[in-house]
């Protein structure tokens, strides 16, 4: 897994969130930013609930960090609606128990890791 994120939205109790790496107010985003922002207002409320952080790591790749423990691969904010659905689906019907990762990169073939 790749090393800590350069950029992170980390959600908060009744909803909100907070945001690391951003820059000082009014500054201009990266598109990494743009995009973790365009993927964590995307989200349906059950996944907002269940992810804990969207975060830009190497290369401008996104993960979620689910809770109570595992992170979501999603790669570039391409097909953003895809992933999404096959998140919520494996989240709400899988067994996850001893879940390192869900891999949506390709969201039409989800992979989830044990580990």
């Amino acid at each position: 897994m790749p090393g800590a994120p350069a950029t992170s939205i980390t959600s908060r109790a009744g909803g909100t969130a907070s945001f690391a790496g951003v820059g000082a107010p009014g500054s201009v985003v990266s598109g990494g930013t743009r995009a973790a922002l365009a993927v964590a207002s995307a989200m349906p409320p059950e996944l907002v609930a269940r992810a804990s952080e969207v975060a830009v790591v190497d290369g401008g790749e996104l993960e979620l960090h689910v809770v109570p423990a595992g992170v979501v691969l999603f790669g570039p904010a391409v097909q953003v609606a895809e992933k999404l659905q096959a998140v919520a689906i494996i989240l709400a019907r899988a067994d996850l128990r001893g879940l390192r990762a869900i891999d949506v990169r390709v969201p039409s073939a989800p992979v989830l890791t044990r580990g």
